[in-house]
This record gives structure tokens, sequence and C-alpha cells, in this order.
């Protein structure tokens, strides 16, 4: 069968992209051939044999109505010419201009239009004018896209009235609801300590757009003034945002906490005890659906849409969005009998457990596979869709089931992966860490923790973990510093890739998937990178830097890799806390042992990934790749943005020493004429401190002191070395 999918993007992380995502896997997963249309398209989709994707490039126009309307026709020209080639075309609403068999709707712009919390009827400005022009506009032309598709789904029941309302015939819409992943939110206990958030008290969350009123935040902060007891957890980006003046005014700054926007959404809903989101518009809402899959009760309200599966076993739905008395008792009544939440917790778990992405994605291809079936059907108007009204009885589907070796998507992540984990002293990072492990969309093979042996706290923690969550395994050290501990967990690696993270960072659920997804595509990768997210004092250090581990031709190393955004691209320097390496390429190379420092040993990574590029091997940097990272206390004499002597001359000892080794003759004095009299600010020359002179005084002098003892050891370390080892390069690479 020969399948085109029209969208915007196909990735996780994006609403309407992750369901199209899983749909193409399922799609592949079934050996049919598939053509996307789109402007985005995860890797490990575009690199599978049975994809086809025709990029409609959109980025370059200025505003996202101009864009979409560049994509409806290009992609809409495109179809016109290639039509005849497919068994069927699955669209989203008006993204294009052509008919199609399978019309998904997630939002009916025209029920939105007459939604009492429309922007236009809050905003009463030029940018009220443009959402109203906006929606009206979609309204119009998704009512032609419905009324050209053979079958048009809806992602709930919400949305399938909303289509009758505007005219689509019950008989054509089908409802296949929207998905949730099990694996990354599912029921457990994260640290409030992580969040600031208050321990031994009953905590609530809240998630959402909160710059407008719709998700109806203003209600719920009225009827926790009424429950004294209760605690409330926001995320949502506060920029903008009338509600943390809201909580001032009404008393409420102590009991609510506002954590801004936030990455790991699963995390949060296991350190919180219930749910409410009584929105007073969603066509349909993920959010609802993963607090679910975490175990919570929920209290949300009928104009949110898939408030139709909360059931009382697991939650309150209330008939009126507004109603602050009844929000109020409902959650009066779920704080005081916390028995009660827990049975609602485990009932809502249940629930959840129905709508996998996998179950979801299965009836798509279900409807697709039989439209084909019936393919007298396709081509004719939406009207013989009645005569053929059987073939949705669910009765009459028998359930496809793959063993995963069976599987031709699966096959792509075939890959053993072990994950190896340096720690120090810090349980509950370690904790945080190994929970995010849990939750990989590809499951990971082997962990190894490699612990100081004088590490009692870790070590208990460890004889506590349970050990049917993840495959794990402690490697003793009584070494210290990094070097020692990856270099003896190295030895015992059994995995085809080997992904290195720290105990303060948390990898985000694709991380292994995406991390097998380059290597399979390419056989000359290495080494395989991405971005830590750097939350500081729980806020998200944000940025974007399109240049990413790079050496320039002088001797300068330029990092980034917590700012990287972009394509995937290859580098020449890796960052220790998000690095992954196939296990074939460093199966004798080792971490150098000449780094210095009783801790962190900073660049430490460096000469690792050099030695990989002197070799001939590919180093790749991809953005999507990600882990969240916090930064956590150091209990050696690097305590990171506090200046220690002994510290600051390390660094710059490791970095002279990997560079000189690494330069040519002629780029080694360069890089030493450039780095004694420019340098950088973390790695001071004569301009640098002439630089920060004014600003840090005498504490510029010490640096620049510590920086030239630093060089000058790195030297001496690197010519002592060089005479003892005068072909040093094979000791550490395998040609």
């Amino acid at each position: 069968m020969k399948i085109c999918i029209v969208t915007h993007k196909l990735k996780k992380g994006d609403g309407q992209g992750r369901v199209n995502y899983e749909v193409a896997k399922e799609v592949i997963c079934r050996g049919h051939q598939l053509t996307l249309l789109a402007s985005e398209v995860a890797p490990e989709l575009q690199n599978h044999s049975l994809v086809n994707w025709v990029e409609i490039p959109v980025q370059q126009f200025p505003t996202e109505f101009i864009r979409n309307l560049v994509f409806a026709k290009k992609s809409a020209d495109w179809l016109n010419k290639h039509r005849a080639e497919f068994d069927l075309v699955k669209v989203n609403g008006a993204i294009t201009t052509t008919s199609a068999d399978v019309n998904a709707v997630h939002f009916v712009h025209s029920s939105w239009l007459r939604s009492p919390v429309h922007i236009s009827r809050t905003r009463r400005d030029a940018y009220g004018l443009y959402q109203w022009l906006y929606t009206a506009l979609n309204a119009q032309w998704e009512k032609q896209a419905f009324q050209q598709a053979k079958v048009v789904v809806a992602v709930s029941e919400k949305v399938a009235q909303e289509l009758v309302n505007i005219g689509v015939p019950r008989s054509q819409i089908q409802v296949i609801v929207n998905g949730v992943d099990l694996t990354e939110f599912t029921p457990g206990i994260s640290s409030r300590q992580t969040w600031n958030l208050p321990e031994n008290v009953p905590l609530a969350l809240f998630a959402g757009d909160i710059r407008t009123t719709r998700k109806n935040l203003d209600t719920v902060l009225y009827a926790l003034a009424k429950v004294p007891d209760l605690h409330l957890a926001v995320v949502g980006d506060t920029e903008g945002s009338p509600f943390p003046q809201l909580a001032a005014s009404l008393g409420l700054s102590e009991r609510v906490h506002f954590l801004g926007y936030r990455r790991d959404m699963s995390a949060i809903m296991r350190a919180v005890d219930l749910f409410v989101f009584p929105s007073r518009y969603e066509a349909c809402t993920l959010v609802l659906l993963e607090a679910l899959a975490s175990g919570l009760p929920v209290i949300t309200a009928t104009a949110t849409g898939g408030a139709e599966l909360v059931t009382p076993e697991c939650g309150v739905v209330l008939s009126n969005t507004d109603d602050i008395e009844a929000l109020a008792a409902a959650l009066s009544s779920l704080i005081c009998d916390r028995p009660l939440m827990q049975q609602m917790g485990k009932a809502a778990r249940s629930l959840a457990e129905q709508h996998s992405w996998m179950t979801m994605a299965q009836n798509y291809v279900d409807l697709f596979e039989d439209l084909k079936e019936n393919s007298t059907f396709l081509g004719m108007g939406h009207g013989a869709l009645g005569m053929g009204k059987s073939f949705f009885a669910p009765q009459g589907r028998v359930a496809i089931s793959k063993h995963p070796q069976e599987d031709p998507f699966s096959c792509r992540l075939s890959m053993k992966n072990t994950v190896l984990i340096p720690t120090y002293r810090r349980p509950l990072d370690l904790s945080r860490c190994l929970l995010a492990l849990q939750a990989q969309t590809k499951p990971v093979d082997q962990v190894i923790v490699v612990v100081r042996d004088t590490d009692q706290e870790t070590w208990q923690f460890l004889a506590d973990f349970p050990t049917d969550k993840l495959p794990l395994q402690t490697v003793t050290v009584s070494v210290p510093g990094v070097v020692a501990a990856l270099n003896a967990g190295l030895a015992v690696v059994e995995g085809d890739i080997v992904s290195i993270t720290d105990d303060d960072a948390a990898p985000h659920t694709d991380w292994l998937e995406k991390i097998n997804a380059h290597f399979e595509a390419d056989n000359r990768i290495a080494g395989v990178g991405g971005r830590d997210w750097i939350y500081q004092r729980n806020k998200l250090e944000d940025g974007s830097q399109q240049v990413v581990g790079k050496l320039q031709w002088f001797g300068r190393v330029i990092g980034n890799h917590h700012l990287g955004v972009g394509e995937a691209r290859e580098v020449d320097v890796l960052k220790g806390v998000n690095m992954s390496f196939r296990h074939a390429a460093i199966a004798q190379l080792h971490f150098d042992e000449r780094m210095r420092g009783t801790g962190a040993q900073v660049h430490f990574e460096m000469a690792f990934t050099f030695a990989l590029k002197r070799a001939g091997w590919k180093l790749i940097y991809d953005p999507q790749i990600a882990v969240d990272h916090y930064p956590a206390q150091r209990f050696d004499e690097d305590q990171r943005h506090n200046f220690n002597e002994i510290a600051f001359i390390n660094l710059v000892h490791n970095e002279t020493l990997v560079l000189l080794d690494h330069l040519p003759p002629l780029r080694r004095a360069v890089f030493l004429l450039w780095a004694i009299f420019i340098g950088t600010r973390d790695s001071l020359g004569f301009v640098q401190w002439l630089r920060f002179l004014p600003i840090q005084g005498q504490l510029a002098g010490k640096k620049f002191l510590a920086s030239l003892r630093g060089r000058w050891l790195g030297w001496q370390t690197h010519k002592q070395f060089k005479i003892q080892n005068p072909n040093f390069k094979s000791k550490f690479v395998v040609f």
C-alpha cells in the first residue's frame, strides 16, 4: 500500500506532529510505502528505506499565516502531479488545498471563532484583528477540506460534535483519540526539592499557556483561595501573564508556585498529588492524558476536549468551567481523602493504558487498510461512506501484534545500548537520572554506575534501588576523578553504543532512540552528542547558537553545546554530559589519565574526541538529542563559578595539553602565542586580563597568573610525554 501524509512536522515534542510521527511508524511497521510532504521530519523517519520525504521549506517566511499559505500551495501543486501514485492521502484540516481521503481534525476553527474566550474578544487591537482574520479564513477553508474528504477523523467526541455542528455528516466521522507515552508518563515519586516545591503538603498541578484566560487559571486561583491547605504548581511561560499578579492580590503567593516553561513535565507530575485543568476551550488536550498516565486524579470540565474519557473513578468533570464554588468543593473533597486520591490515581493509570500511542496509530492504519480493502470508496463522493458503514465496526477487527524483531521499524533500533554514569555523593540527582533512563522509548540494555569506594551515600541508595527497574551494574573505583571512573566503566561495556551522561542530568525520553538513528544511518560515525538544557537554580538557561563544538585553526575551542540549535551537523568536540560512542570505534581508546583534577577534570572529553577525529571518524552534534542538566554541587577543588586557583590551573593545563597533542607544529606555535597574548574568558591571556581588569580588579590578575601557570604546566606535561612516547598517537587510536 502506498500512503502519503501531508503535515507540517513529524516529530516528538509537537502535538499534531507527534500524532503523525506515531502513525508513520505504524505504517512502516506494516511494510507500507510512505511519502511525507512536510517541512520537518524526525531523522529516524527520514533515513528509513520505506520513507520518501518531500521537503516543503517555509521557515524563511515571516508569519505562521504566510507559512501556512505557502505550505498549502506547494503541497497541493506537488499532490496534483503525483496523486495517482498513492492508494491513500491523509491530511490535517486545511493544510493543503487539494482533496484527501482521510482528514484528521485536531481543532475546529469555526467553534473556536464562536468561543467567548477567542483572542479577538479579549484583545481589541491589531493582534486581536489578526487572530480573528486568521481563524475566520481557516474556518472557511477547513469546511471545504472536510467536504472533499472521504473520512474525517475527530480526535475527541467534542471535536466530532463540533464537526456535526458545521455540517459534516456523523456517518462520515470516525473518532480516534490521541495517545500518550506510557513509558515517559508513569506513576512514581520525584523529589519536590528539584523545583523548590514544598514537602508534606497537598500539591495540585496546572499546566498550559497562562498568557491568556483561555486555560482558565483565574478560576483555579479563585477556587484555591477557598481551599487553605492546598498548594498549586503552575507550569507555563509567565512572561506577559497576568496570573502571578492575580495570585499575589489573592494572598496566594506562598501557595502558588510558578515554574515557568518546563521540559520535564513527566517528572513534575510524579511530584504532585492531582491535576486541575478546567479549560474554557480545548479541542483535545494531550496534557490531560499525560496526567492520567502519571496516575493523577484529574479535575477538568466539559469544555475541555478529552474530558469525556474521565470517569468518576479517576476524576471530576465540571459542567461549568467558571463555577468557582464547584471547583473549590472538588479540590477540597480530594485533598481531604488521600486513600481516595490513591484509588483514583490507579484508575487513572488503567484508563490511560487504553490510549497508548501504539493503540492510536494502529487505529489509524486499520482505517487506512479498511479503506484500501473497500477501494470502491476511494475516489467516490463521501456519500458512498454510508454504504460501507460496517467496515468501521470494531467487532470485525483483528489486532495486529508483532514481535519487535519482526518489526521493520524497530529493527532500525536493534543496537544494544549501554549507558555509563560516573557519580559521587549525589544520590538524589542519580535517582532522577535513573528514572529518566527507565522512561526511554528505546529500552536501555545495560546501565553502568561507577561509584567511589568511600561514597557511602550512593552505595546505600543503590542498595535500595529496585533491581527489576533497570539492568543496573555497579563498578567500584578508588582513584578520584571522572577519568578513572569512565575508564573503569568502559572496561565492562557490553553494548554496541555506549552513551555517557552525568548523574545530575536527565536524558529526554527519546534520547537513545535518536542516538541510534544516527549510528545506524552512517557507519562512519564514531560519536554523537546533543544539547544539554541547563537549569540554574530551577531556571532554564535558554539561548541559541549555531556554532557548536568547533576547533578554530589557531586553537580556540568553541563549546556552546548547551545552546545549540538547527540541524544535526559534524563537529570536532562533544560534551561529557551528553555524548555517545560506537563501541567498535573506541574499543582500545581510553580517557587521558594525564588530566589534572580530583573530580570534574575539565576538558577530559576533548582528548578523547580529538583522537577519534585524527583516526578519520565523524562526530555528530544534534540539538534534538537532549538531556536536562541540573548542575549540582561538586566535591573537589572545582566549584564551577567560584574562583579557585588550583581548579583554574588544572583547567588551563588540561586544555593546553590536549591542544598541543592534537595540533601540528605550526598551528601549535600559533596557539601558544594566541593563548598567552589573547586567550579566552576562561583561560585568560594578556588582552583578556586587560578586558576584565576594570570589572574584576585583583581577581582578573589572579586568573591571568593562574592561566600562565596552567599553560606552562600543560607545555611541560606535553613535552615530557612526547619524549617518553614519540608515537603517542598510535597509543590512543586504533587506525
